[in-house]
């Protein structure tokens, strides 16, 4: 509840560089419940820890709500929620930036945003994370609902899981102002968007993505847009995906 910097990475002889990689701080909830909770109109910042073993309702890693957080360098995985968000529930969060991170083997049983669930937040930015090997009835890796100005850039998105729903790698719901730039997603299977998928979601912009290799048991297996009208895409690569109805590159449906 109040803006702090929590940082791991530092052994009890040097409290002046950290470095994560060879000296761990774990923060593991043991499955007893959420390991972080973020609430409030504040700005912490989480950066070097393993966030681990989370099981809840939202957010089995990280909770936020109405708070400003930066998240970097943080490894979020092996962490469940029933509901939404395995790895990271923000709802909503402004300017909320979540970067260098490692999202992965993180689980939403019921709902949707297996590695990260972000809803009614505008301005939120997703760069340079690894998202890979989370699964969730839609939105295997990232669920982006009903927010605006949204950036994923950098980002590795892969080998994630939708099993009932749209967008293995990504799903876009009722959102403006959506930028992907530069993003790699590969190897995501859902129902429908086996990479990407967007729903009612206007004007976003798709610039120099590698969309690669993912897999929609229905239609669209690299890129759906459904009900999303003047969207621009750039230079960007789509190849080797699959569907098992129609789209196997890219789909629009109702969109203009």
């Amino acid at each position: 509840s109040q803006t702090v910097v929590i940082r791991g990475g530092y052994t009890t002889t040097n409290w002046t560089v950290p470095n994560p990689m060879v000296n761990p701080t774990a923060l593991d909830a043991q499955g007893q419940g959420r390991v972080v909770s973020i609430i409030g109109d504040i700005s912490p910042t989480l950066e070097g820890l393993r966030i681990t073993g989370g099981s809840t309702d939202y957010g089995g890693g990280i909770y936020e709500m109405n708070a400003h957080p930066v998240i970097s360098g943080c490894q979020v995985y092996s962490n469940t929620a029933s509901d939404g968000g395995g790895g990271l529930y923000v709802y909503p969060g402004v300017n909320a930036v979540l970067m260098g991170n490692g999202i992965y083997s993180n689980t939403t049983a019921a709902g949707i945003g297996g590695g990260v669930y972000i809803y009614a937040s505008d301005n939120v930015a997703l760069t340079g994370n690894a998202i890979h090997n989370n699964t969730a009835r839609g939105g295997g890796g990232v669920y982006l609902g009903d927010s605006a100005n949204a950036t994923l850039m950098g980002n590795a998105i892969y080998s994630n899981r939708a099993t009932i729903y749209d967008g293995g790698g990504i799903y876009v719901s009722a959102s403006r102002h959506v930028t992907l730039v530069s993003n790699w997603v590969y190897q995501n299977t859902a129902y429908g968007g086996g990479g990407i998928s967007l729903g009612i979601s206007d004007d976003a912009t798709l610039i120099g993505n590698q969309v690669c290799s993912n897999t929609a048991t229905y239609d669209a297996g690299g890129l759906y847009f459904s009900q999303s009208h003047a969207a621009t895409l750039t230079g960007n690569h789509v190849l080797g995906n699959t569907a098992g109805s129609v789209g196997g590159g890219v789909l629009f449906s109702e969109s203009r």
